[in-house]
């Protein structure tokens, strides 16, 4: 390693350390709260000395059967071709628990119907018929939700929001087929998406006896010291309290239907990392501590400490493998003659270049 680098490496440890060392002068730390907009806020929050830290320990084990009833949520997309004009996926959805699973397979297929729209199109392959072939509906190409700087929008991000549509349509199959289910969806409860938002809510109300929140692995929402909510959460709660795995919240709750949930985090395992939790708002605090206490039960895997096992199934069965799309790409560059030109066209020149 060379001087120059050893400086560099030392000078940006020294600012992530600064950054994330508990705050002095600035704020108590148990006066931080969520951040929000001051024009338009999304939440309503208050600071974390208001807000509760549950022992997951102190919880008594549910008599029901976990294993019938908690089911993992997750999917998946591959390209199967895509250039800058349109993109066919191929999309998995997975809802299963250790004894049953719910799957659907479909084709995404979104293409630039003109300079300024998306036209998104779904084709059923096998499983559960969660979308009626063909048009799914139209989507700005310079919509700010998909795009960066301006520019158009990228036809593969297009045609992966149908995944994330078929994931709440499993959601809505198994609420509806199953008595008191349990379920935990990777990913959380809010969409700018109008359509999924629509999706989203419709689920919340047809819950009826049945449990679901969304488990948030990448968590983007920061608290007023600019920090992650999930890292001064974990600081605040284990400097005050004694517990190896806890609950603490809600943090906040959303105020619109973007985001109809309240905000928990959540450390299943004592030597595992906390996860941010979200629970619709219509949920009883009663009916929060035993979903999670039911997640719990399922954290304790050795291949993935603290993380719900069940939600490692339905990623690992929702996981679409390299192999499995040939057979479509093949077919789709064997009928067209535009395609086999523009899959050579718009082939990827960093995988080539990494090969040399």
């Amino acid at each position: 390693m060379t001087h120059n680098l050893e400086e560099i490496l030392s000078k940006i440890s020294s600012i992530i350390d600064k950054k994330n060392s508990i705050p002095k002068g600035y704020v108590e730390l148990e006066d931080i709260m969520m951040a929000d907009s001051e024009q338009d806020p999304l939440y309503d929050k208050k600071p974390f000395k208001e807000i509760n830290a549950y022992n997951l320990d102190d919880i008594k084990h549910l008599k029901m059967d976990i294993e019938s009833s908690l089911f993992g949520v997750d999917g998946s997309s591959k390209s199967v071709v895509d250039t800058n004009e349109f993109a066919i996926l191929m999309c998995r959805i997975v809802g299963t628990n250790l004894k049953k699973r719910y799957i659907s397979e479909y084709i995404s297929f979104a293409y630039l119907e003109n300079e300024k729209e998306y036209v998104l199109e779904h084709y059923f392959i096998r499983g559960m018929r969660l979308f009626d072939d063909g048009k799914i509906g139209n989507f700005d190409a310079y919509d700010t939700r998909y795009t960066f700087k301006g520019k158009r929008a990228d036809p593969k991000e297009i045609a992966s929001i149908l995944r994330k549509f078929g994931e709440w349509k499993i959601v809505e199959k198994i609420m509806e087929e199953e008595e008191n289910a349990i379920i935990i969806k990777d990913g959380g409860l809010h969409s700018t998406v109008k359509e999924e938002s629509h999706l989203i809510n419709e689920v919340i109300k047809k819950q009826r006896d049945n449990l679901f929140a969304g488990l948030i692995k990448n968590n983007l929402l920061i608290t007023t010291t600019g920090r992650n909510l999930i890292y001064d959460a974990m600081i605040y709660v284990e400097s005050k309290y004694e517990y190896k795995r806890w609950l603490f919240g809600e943090i906040a709750i959303g105020k619109y239907d973007i985001h109809p949930a309240k905000i928990f985090i959540a450390k299943f395992h004592e030597s595992s990392r906390p996860y941010r939790i979200d629970i619709p708002k219509s949920l009883e605090k009663d009916n929060v501590i035993e979903l999670i206490n039911a997640i719990s039960l399922y954290t304790n895997d050795s291949d993935f400490l603290g993380y719900p096992y069940i939600l490692v199934m339905a990623d690992r069965e929702s996981n679409i493998k390299d192999h499995e799309i040939i057979k479509y790409k093949n077919a789709l560059l064997y009928k067209s003659k535009k395609l086999r030109e523009m899959d050579k066209l718009f082939e990827d020149i960093h995988k080539m270049l990494w090969k040399m």
